[in-house]
């Protein structure tokens, strides 16, 4: 299985975004994954970010 590098990933949201849930949810990630794992979790991870982005607005 191919495995998937997300350390750059999860360094430019931690900076773009300190303090969101999306920045939580992937410190807590593994630094890699297989491709199988990233997409199952992707749609968590947008779904947190967007979240973030609906609190920002109020």
């Amino acid at each position: 299985m191919t495995r998937v590098n997300i350390r750059p990933l999860k360094e430019r949201i931690s900076v773009k975004f300190p303090g969101k849930t999306i920045t939580a949810i992937l410190k807590n990630e593994p630094d890699e994954m297989t491709q199988e794992e990233l997409l199952a979790k992707i749609t968590t991870w947008l779904n947190a970010a967007e979240m973030d982005r609906e609190a920002d607005q109020k």
